[in-house]
């Protein structure tokens, strides 16, 4: 095997971005202006990019606008850019200097484990944060024609697409064509997750493999020869990963295709592994922040696995291993790419999206030899309707009908049992250990002489040991509901209790706690927000996957508030796509008002059972209990924060007291039953921290070490309140609120209890 160089350029590359990172040199600057800050600034388009609703702009070379306010002028860095959402949709071009005036806003920081962190995302692409509702106004009307031209047959073929099949399916094939996902549904974005075929629809090896190559041997027929063929194929090809949004995977798959072509200009072997190094490396030295993001990370992983496996095919073909076309040597020729992919991409996989689609790999198989048909069809439809719509939507048919097919497929992989496993993500040690195992593997076959000496002496066995034992720590959550395979090896090794842990994640203005007990039983008490859209989507269950809790055993809705219920409504509706709830819990004034009615049957037709509880009743999960105390049977009125659900949490000597949003008479009635259970260590405090609840007689009766805080940071209702906040003081209870220090996670043996708020600052206790 000959040395190949450009593979320890690239591990060379990639260890001095971690080091970037961890030293904080790849963060963009902050946000210069207050959140919500009116703002004036002139820029240059920089791009446009599409919307369901237009298009929002990217400037960059910014300046304030002198004169405009008496604070001193912002100097902003070169390379800084923004994203701006103009409030009208005038006729702007890219290379235009404007004006802008609008609301300052940064990038919104992940507050929870697995949630989206839409400001790392950003900053992967430049951007260091955005003005709404912005004004616009052309100062100098300059053009940039070449981005100019891309931007409007873009917009043309996106507007072709919306009158193409419907709505699922047009998004689809502006997603594979364009690099556009805003017209396609979420549901259809699940459900392509769902069944393992999502890569299918971001622009990567496989569409610009099929148009290059489709096109590059079109030009050999008819010109001949090597050279103009391949120019021109370069050209077009680095037009299209242009046209497209310039992806990681894109730029990655257009860099191999041109290596490609000068392997065959220059009549060279195509080397692909050194083809993957290169390309690896110019993304990375273009934008170091590219290794930390997902599309970098599988696009390269997914293509060593598959360079992995036609490495070892070539090595038994030299060595005379695969004469003979056995049935098993089939089967591995068909499955073997799969599985070598699988197992590169498998932890980081498994690190963004915290579950495995098991019926993936085979639904591939019937997936990919149909994309041809689908690109084929899609693209040459939507260019047929910029010009003739019914010839487009005649020529989209093909589309159409096997995007439904997909969709059916994907339909179908739900309904089998065991269709995706929920793991979590794994722990940064598990992830060094694995892919330090792949790392010598793929060192040695691809660019170290010496390899096979090395593994000869035990790096094999060393290796394959270290990445089992990674594998079997990243499964294990999901045969536990979300267990640590660490701490239960610790445990086991120390002879000490498995740690409960209680999270009160950060769901804007809203109410939400998640408990796990080490038995792997799992709670989940009130889910809403009025403050966030879409809070069980995109807070809830991404939080519950993260830590691999594939089910929620029970449910509980203290009252029928909006904020309370509707992310938890979310969950019950599409259990599929989401994960099962066993049993759901309400008062008997919840259940049977008009919302408790509504939700009792989404979660009874989705398979979940429902209950009705009063003060009284006691759940236990072996050494769990959780009592409800409050409210009596019937309720105690007609307003529904009145009748909230209290619970009592007992582990070992560890409490904690759920209040809902109870306050004001319903709390001093509370108290007047005498079985609050005397102290806590934790006390969720009731209705966000408004001044009615948690009053100093309550505080006397529950005397809590610690008091949680759930609220939206600036909510308009002045949650918490500073007179909530100076009971505490003045009792000497100790608080954290989620509004700033995100997801709060209590952690306890029993005993014992540990406090990790997520944004966690340096020095920085609870108050």
């Amino acid at each position: 095997m000959r040395h190949r160089p450009l593979l320890f350029f690239f591990f060379f590359v990639s260890l001095v971005c971690i080091i970037q990172y961890l030293r904080g040199s790849l963060d963009l600057p902050p946000c210069p202006f207050e959140d919500r800050e009116t703002v004036i600034l002139e820029g240059t388009i920089h791009n446009l990019e599409l919307t369901q609703g237009g298009v929002r702009l990217i400037l960059n070379r910014l300046g304030t606008v002198p004169g405009e306010t008496e604070d001193p002028p912002v100097l902003f860095q070169k390379s800084t850019a923004i994203l701006v959402y103009p409030d009208e949709q005038a006729k702007l071009q890219i290379g235009n200097r404007i004006r802008v005036q609008g609301t300052a806003r940064p990038f919104e920081e992940a507050s929870n484990p697995g949630q989206f962190d839409q400001k790392a995302y950003q900053a992967s692409r430049g951007l260091s944060f955005q003005i709404q509702e912005a004004r616009t106004e052309v100062l100098e009307e300059s053009v940039s024609f070449l981005k100019q031209g891309l931007f409007v047959i873009r917009r043309a073929l996106y507007t072709a697409a919306k009158g193409l099949g419907d709505q699922e399916t047009a998004g689809v094939v502006a997603a594979m064509v364009l690099g556009e996902r805003s017209l396609m549904a979420q549901e259809t974005k699940n459900l392509y997750k769902s069944g393992g075929i999502s890569h299918i629809l971001a622009i990567s090896g496989l569409h610009i493999s099929m148009i290059g190559m489709a096109l590059y041997r079109l030009l050999r027929r008819a010109f001949g020869g090597f050279w103009l063929p391949a120019a021109v194929g370069v050209l077009l090809m680095s037009v299209y990963g242009k046209f497209t949004g310039a992806g990681a995977s894109t730029q990655r798959a257009v860099i191999m295709f041109v290596f490609y072509l000068g392997a065959q200009v220059s009549g060279r072997e195509y080397d692909r592994p050194t083809a993957l190094a290169a390309a690896g490396a110019w993304i990375l030295l273009r934008s170091p922040i590219q290794l930390f993001q997902c599309g970098f990370q599988l696009s390269m992983l997914s293509v060593a696995g598959l360079l992995f496996f036609e490495e070892e095919q070539q090595r038994k073909r030299r060595r005379g291993r695969n004469q003979k076309k056995t049935m098993g040597k089939r089967i591995w020729e068909t499955f073997g790419p799969g599985l070598f992919i699988q197992a590169f991409t498998l932890p980081a996989t498994l690190y963004w999206f915290s579950e495995i689609p098991v019926y993936g790999s085979f639904l591939n198989l019937l997936v990919l030899p149909l994309m041809p048909a689908v690109l084929l069809s899609g693209a040459g439809g939507m260019l047929l309707a910029c010009v003739w719509p019914g010839g487009g939507s005649f020529l989209f048919a093909p589309a159409y009908y096997i995007l439904h097919l997909y969709e059916g497929l994907c339909r179908l992989c739900q309904e089998l049992p065991f269709f995706k496993l929920v793991c979590g993500a794994p722990s940064p040690a598990t992830l060094g250990i694995y892919y330090g195992a792949l790392a010598l593997f793929f060192v040695c076959r691809f660019g170290w002489k010496k390899g096979k000496e090395i593994l000869e002496k035990g790096g094999l066995l060393t290796g394959a040991a270290a990445a089992a034992l990674a594998l079997g720590a990243m499964f294990y959550p999901a045969f536990t509901n979300g267990g640590s395979p660490g701490e239960t090896a610790l445990c086991f090794l120390f002879g000490k209790n498995a740690p409960l842990r209680v999270t009160f994640l950060d769901v804007g203005q809203g109410d939400c706690a998640v408990i796990r007990a080490p038995s792997g039983f799992t709670c989940m008490i009130d889910g809403g927000s009025s403050s966030k859209t879409q809070v069980g989507t995109y807070r809830i269950l991404p939080f519950l996957k993260n830590r691999g809790i594939g089910r929620l055993d029970l449910l509980i809705l203290t009252h029928m508030d909006a904020d309370h219920i509707n992310g938890a409504e979310e969950i019950l509706a599409d259990q599929k796509n989401g994960i099962p709830v066993g049993r759901l819990l309400m008062s008997e004034t919840s259940l049977a008002g008009e919302r408790g009615s509504r939700l009792a049957k989404t979660a009874l037709k989705n398979g979940t059972k429902v209950s009705a509880v009063c003060r009284g009743q006691v759940l236990k999960a072996r050494d769990l209990a959780l009592t409800c105390l409050w409210p009596y049977p019937g309720g105690f009125s007609e307003d529904e924060n009145q009748n909230s659900l209290v619970f009592r949490l007992e582990y070992g000597d560890f409490s904690a007291l759920f209040t809902g949003d109870l306050e004001g008479e319903a709390e001093a009635a509370f108290l007047d039953t005498g079985i609050s259970g005397g102290a806590v260590q934790i006390l969720k405090a009731g209705h966000h921290g408004s001044k009615g609840a948690t009053s100093d007689a309550f505080l006397d009766a529950v005397r809590p070490f610690l008091a949680v805080l759930s609220y939206g940071e600036g909510n308009r209702y002045g949650h918490p309140s500073p007179v909530t906040l100076l009971r505490l003081k003045n009792h000497g209870v100790s608080w954290i609120g989620t509004g700033e220090r995100g997801a709060v996670t209590a952690k306890t043996d029993g005993t014992k209890m540990w406090i990790f708020p997520y944004l966690a600052e340096a020095g920085k206790p609870p108050s």
